[in-house]
């Protein structure tokens, strides 16, 4: 499987789950740490009229603690992406001390 192939897969999937709450009015929950599957919900909400129902979260974890907790952030995807380059950013400080993975 190629990555082309692959970021392909995940636009019909998201397609199919968009198209499915469009037509049932069925609720999903998706979890995601691809941002090509978080941007291909929100694109494609946003084409099929749905952006106004859609609504991302994310984990925020809460200080000095173990737990979680999820911040509604309607229809902007911005702080997911944040989030998901300062993981990027502490994985390669980890590289950068200790080498390779």
């Amino acid at each position: 499987s190629s990555a082309a192939s692959d970021v392909y897969k995940r636009q019909e999937l998201a397609h199919l789950l968009v198209r499915i709450n469009k037509t049932f009015g069925t609720k999903i929950l998706i979890t995601s740490h691809n941002p090509d599957m978080v941007s291909a919900i929100r694109y494609i909400s946003e084409k099929e009229g749905l952006l106004n129902t859609t609504r991302f979260y994310l984990a925020e974890q809460s200080e000095g603690t173990d737990s979680f907790y999820y911040k509604n952030l309607g229809c902007d995807i911005e702080p997911v992406f944040e989030s998901f380059n300062k993981s990027f950013d502490t994985l390669q400080k980890y590289v950068e001390n200790y080498g390779e993975i």
